[in-house]
């Protein structure tokens, strides 16, 4: 998907009927190769505890979530597309290599998560 498409929206914060509807995306469920369930919401926990926790980094590479998770790419590109798709996750491209963070609503719905759980 295009970031100038999404770029409008990812600081538009959810209204509380959305909040389920998201948290419900998060449930979703692939598998890593190791033929072990992954959840969307272990992708965007490392996104995002990643984000809160190192303010001066630029991001997380798709590379590193790969490997972290011990996913193939083409999970992770699925899990990736729909964190993007979202709006719950954004990148930079300040090099040559591209870099992700939380947006906004990914905080709103942490902190619904957090309260929820």
């Amino acid at each position: 998907m295009h970031k100038e498409a999404l770029q409008p929206f990812e600081n538009i914060l959810f209204t509380s009927e959305q909040l389920p509807l998201f948290y419900s995306l998060l449930r979703t469920e692939r598998e890593d190769l190791n033929k072990n369930k992954i959840l969307l919401l272990d992708v965007f926990k490392l996104i995002f505890n990643h984000t809160m926790t190192n303010q001066e980094s630029p991001g997380l590479t798709k590379d590193s979530i790969r490997e972290s998770l011990n996913l193939s790419r083409k999970v992770c590109d699925d899990l990736m597309s729909m964190l993007e798709g979202s709006t719950l996750i954004q990148y930079t491209d300040p090099h040559r290599f591209i870099y992700w963070t939380s947006t906004s609503r990914a905080l709103q719905l942490a902190r619904y998560i957090k309260d929820k759980i």
